[in-house]
């Protein structure tokens, strides 16, 4: 679900490879700002936007 959402955001999804590496605290942090005010810093959800599903997380 998250790969149609950021493609209709008009985001770029990187692209797996040998460098790229999981980074929660990037994760973290681009959540804050970009996912946050709609969907809840505490990932229940608003008024703006639904609670991630837990398979996107």
């Amino acid at each position: 679900m998250l790969p149609s959402l950021a493609l209709a955001q008009g985001w770029s999804i990187p692209k797996p490879g040998p460098g790229l590496m999981p980074n929660p605290g990037m994760g973290k942090a681009l959540f804050a700002n970009h996912c946050a005010g709609c969907h809840g810093g505490d990932l229940k959800g608003s008024e703006k936007g639904a609670a991630p599903a837990a398979q996107d997380l």
